[in-house]
């Protein structure tokens, strides 16, 4: 199912390619509703080819380096604060659709909260499951299990982009959370000034495990319509904008695509895909560094001014009419 009906009404904004399979897409703009969609849609069975087992990691190792790792934990267990002051119910339950390896998850746990994550597939949920002992189940939002279960906050961590019908996600997470009940949502910017600079090499592009690409003003749409109001908006998420910064530019010097993510990621985490050159290797992380300390202002500037590469907002469930 595609997020927009308009088929007809789809102009090319540019192609694009995914550098996992090397398959070609192309990104487009309804004129209807506005949304950003990659094109084609691969079907379910398709689409497992552009989430090979490396992309999760192994539970063995590590994703990311652990500096990484350790600083985005943190970074979660400060976003759980945050939203605790938004929480108008005494309960604290929460369901984070996505959970990955179950960091945020943790991070609330870690805070007091009883936490439900989905995953897609069991690969996916092990780490959380068996490292971490989180209730991490695998599945979509309508099994049978949370029918009954009623959430006093939800998290779409960079998860929203990735399906194909975002409005029908949060129109279902709208029925499952309590009256007042808050969604955390964040995904990559399209309307940011990074974005549109990079176009086809931005990072966050990502096709075609990005489905659908929001602008703020597409994501308060479709948040609105499913029947919440926005009540925050974070403008900076430092360990998403400051790489995205560097590895964009990176791709728009001609470097082999996303060359720098992928040595970083851990050795059980490695992706499949052309071998690159040691000079291409070696110039990735000498810019990296220089590129590091322009992107460190350029994106502490452009978060300050709301144009960071990621947008984060919290929705709360509005009163029944």
């Amino acid at each position: 199912m595609s997020a927009c009906e308009h088929l007809g009404e789809q102009p090319l904004r540019f192609p694009a390619q995914d550098y996992i399979t090397g398959q070609a897409f192309s990104v487009h703009t309804c004129r209807a509703c506005g949304l950003v969609l990659t094109l084609p849609v691969p079907s379910p069975e398709a689409m497992s080819a552009h989430y090979p087992e490396a992309y999760y990691g192994t539970i063995e190792g590590q994703r990311f380096p652990g500096l990484v790792e350790a600083l985005q934990a943190r970074l979660y267990r400060r976003r759980v604060r945050r939203l605790e002051g938004l929480l108008r119910s005494g309960g604290r339950r929460v369901l984070d659709v996505g959970c990955g390896k179950g960091f945020l998850l943790e991070a609330f746990r870690t805070r007091g909260w009883a936490g439900v994550g989905l995953e897609r597939t069991p690969y996916a949920a092990r780490y959380g499951q068996e490292v971490l002992g989180l209730d991490i189940r695998t599945g979509t939002l309508w099994d049978e299990a949370l029918a009954g279960g009623h959430f006093d906050a939800a998290a779409l961590w960079h998860v929203l982009e990735h399906v194909p019908d975002p409005a029908r996600w949060l129109v279902r997470l709208e029925a499952l959370l309590e009256p007042g009940g808050l969604l955390l949502v964040s995904v990559p910017n399209l309307g940011s000034p990074e974005a549109r600079l990079a176009g086809p090499d931005w990072f966050h592009l990502d096709v075609p495990r990005h489905l659908v690409h929001f602008t703020r003003a597409t994501l308060e749409q479709q948040l609105e319509e499913a029947g919440f109001e926005v009540v925050e908006q974070w403008r900076y998420a430092p360990e998403f904008d400051l790489f995205s910064f560097i590895q964009s530019a990176l791709n728009r010097l001609g470097l082999p695509f996303n060359l720098l993510y992928r040595q970083l990621r851990g050795v059980g985490a490695q992706l499949p895909g052309a071998r690159d050159k040691g000079w291409h290797r070696l110039a990735s992380f000498a810019l990296a560094v220089p590129l590091g300390l322009l992107g460190l202002v350029a994106t502490t500037l452009l978060g300050a001014a709301g144009q960071g590469s990621t947008l984060t907002v919290v929705g709360r469930k509005k009163a029944s009419a």
